[in-house]
């Protein structure tokens, strides 16, 4: 590929005049500072850190619901009020949620 870019005159010169300059600077003004190449992305170091930012899972509450019979077999809905903590802006709110069973 390189042999296609250089091998097009126009492009040639301009890459010469290119590596000329620098050649004349370094000759001029001593040692040319070189840009620093950039670092490339490191896709394992980032799943790395991805996967120690995840939060641990959380913990399983088993509840028990007082329910007829007649209620878990013919279908219906069973509503169940637990106290929850919730992070907000101004601090922590603490409210009841209803859960629909």
């Amino acid at each position: 590929n390189a042999y296609l870019v250089l091998g097009d005159n126009p492009t040639r010169r301009q890459y010469d005049k290119a590596r000329d300059d620098q050649v004349v600077a370094e000759e001029l003004l001593g040692q040319v500072t070189k840009k620093k190449a950039e670092a490339q992305f490191d896709a394992f170091k980032a799943l790395e850190l991805l996967a120690a930012s995840k939060p641990k899972p959380s913990a399983t509450v088993t509840v028990y619901i007082a329910a007829k019979l007649e209620k878990m077999y013919y279908g219906g809905m069973k509503s169940v009020y637990r106290p929850r903590r919730v992070q907000t802006l101004d601090g922590w709110l603490h409210d009841e949620h209803c859960h629909k069973v």
